[in-house]
């Protein structure tokens, strides 16, 4: 058993799996992802985007990610785009958005709003222990001081 719980929000459409981890489904104001030493809850959060969605929030839906990443920014959050560098690069196909405008917004608003945002590839595996190791090292920072766990 570990000494944290990952927390779920649950609007998380298709939610990761946290092998040896104990997880549990909640409504979280910001992010996809959270983290709880014990009962103390961390204010940072991760959002997660796959590629397809990250192209619609920059392309259509950019007033409510825009929102979204301010939200996030508050929290010092975490953006992970479920995919590398290369992928992003190599864009999508069926849109008439062009990838440097989506790095361009990524690093524009990740500036502005103060969030920090990872392209991680290799599949959903590989996302979920990323999540769990930033979820753990950011998530105990943030505690209040006189709250931080001891390792």
């Amino acid at each position: 058993m570990t000494d944290h719980t990952i927390l779920i929000d649950t609007r998380e459409g298709a939610p990761l799996t946290f092998p040896d981890t104990d997880t549990r489904q909640e409504s979280l104001s910001t992010g996809d992802y959270g983290v709880a030493f014990g009962d103390r809850v961390s204010p940072f959060v991760v959002e997660r985007k796959s590629l397809a969605d990250l192209w619609h929030c920059v392309g259509t839906d950019r007033a409510r990610f825009l929102n979204q990443c301010n939200r996030l920014g508050e929290r010092a959050g975490v953006l992970v785009v479920e995919a590398d560098y290369s992928q992003i690069l190599d864009g999508i196909q069926e849109s008439a958005i062009h990838p440097s405008s989506v790095i361009g917004t990524l690093i524009k608003w990740g500036a502005r709003s103060g969030f920090t945002w990872f392209p991680i590839g290799g599949g959903r595996a590989e996302v979920a222990r990323f999540i769990e190791r930033v979820l753990i090292e950011r998530g105990r920072r943030a505690l209040p001081q006189d709250e931080e766990p001891t390792e």
